[in-house]
């Protein structure tokens, strides 16, 4: 009986660590399926949290693109058209030459610029008893129509013609042939560059000697026909003794002579042409500073007396509209008083 019970007792011990085995392995397994799920659970969430900080660090580094300009059109204004008439079948006269807008004429001293010290007039050769005056018309080069007048004013007139002008080659052969005296009026830097442009072929302070050297050769043989030089603008340069020096010791070499325009009371020209033995002279008179008819008279009537008190004189004046008439109807005038003379005739190295 005691063994029957012992085997008895031995199965059911045997079925019970069947039974805690199984539960332990199937708890086990319970564990490793919670441990795998909380791990990719885990791994999700670092994903989407990875991706989040890629996307904002894309979005701040790339910046969207600004958003198009639109223009505003403005529509076309329609002019009305206006039919020209037509030409005369008789009249086969060529049209004139329209005018091209020339450049800033000079740039006045705001006060006329006045001797250093008292100059006694050199002596000059003598050539009739009345005074000598040189009415020289600056800025040539841009109007046919004016120079055509200025022939029929006085041949005696000489006139400076500007490098690089539309109308030079026209205007030096109508001078030419009408026996009219030829300067090269010569652009150099004013004090008011770069507000104000002395235009092509101009002479700067900022040009090295060769630069300077080789922009006054062109000038130079830019302007046929050429007796002498004068300045345009140049209030700046003139007051420089080193590049009045390289001007003038270049106008020797090709045997010309400088008029100093005088648009500074600094100007050197005068000693640079006493240095290199330069004919020389300088401007008495500006016709029209101020472009009205009863200034031009003006400064013609001071022209005559500036000639009579010295002997000579020398008037610069300029292509406007008013000079040419006003001239044209004091022509005469003048040469009652004085005898109106080509510039070369009033220059000699100075003493």
């Amino acid at each position: 009986m005691r063994i029957m019970d012992k085997k008895k007792q031995k199965k059911k011990t045997g079925g019970n660590r069947k039974k805690k085995s199984s539960t332990s392995t199937t708890v086990y397994l319970k564990r490793i399926m919670i441990c795998v799920g909380i791990l990719l659970i885990l791994v999700l969430i670092a994903g989407l949290a990875l991706n989040r900080l890629m996307t904002r660090k894309a979005a701040v580094s790339i910046k969207p693109p600004p958003p198009p300009v639109v223009q505003k059109i403005k529509p076309p204004v329609t002019t009305p058209t206006v039919k020209a008439p037509s030409p005369k079948p008789a009249d086969n006269s060529p049209m004139p030459t329209p005018a091209v807008k020339p450049p800033v004429f000079e740039v006045y001293p705001l006060t006329e610029p006045a001797e250093s010290a008292p100059i006694t007039p050199p002596p000059l050769p003598e050539t009739g008893k009345r005074p000598r005056a040189a009415i020289i018309i600056d800025d040539m080069g841009y109007d046919i129509q004016a120079a055509k007048r200025l022939i029929q004013v006085d041949p005696a007139i000489t006139w400076s013609v500007l490098p690089g002008s539309p109308f030079q080659k026209q205007i030096v052969h109508m001078a030419s042939e009408a026996g009219i005296e030829i300067m090269l009026h010569l652009p150099m830097e004013p004090r008011e560059f770069p507000h104000v442009d002395p235009g092509p072929g101009a002479l700067l302070a900022s040009m090295n000697p060769d630069q300077l050297i080789a922009q006054l050769n062109s000038d130079l043989d830019a302007v046929a026909h050429i007796r002498g030089v004068n300045n345009h603008m140049g209030s700046r340069l003139t007051a420089l003794s080193p590049q009045m020096d390289q001007v003038l010791s270049t106008i020797k070499l090709r045997n010309l002579f400088f008029i100093d325009s005088r648009t500074t009371s600094d100007s050197m020209i005068k000693s640079s042409a006493k240095l290199f033995r330069v004919p020389f002279a300088q401007r008495d008179v500006f016709l029209d500073h101020v472009v009205s008819p009863d200034a031009v008279r003006k400064q013609i009537h001071l022209l005559i007396q500036t000639a009579m008190h010295k002997g000579h004189a020398i008037a610069i004046g300029h292509p406007h509209d008013v000079t040419c008439r006003i001239l044209s109807e004091k022509i005469n005038d003048i040469r009652k008083s004085i005898q109106i003379v080509p510039a070369s005739e009033l220059t000699q190295p100075p003493n």
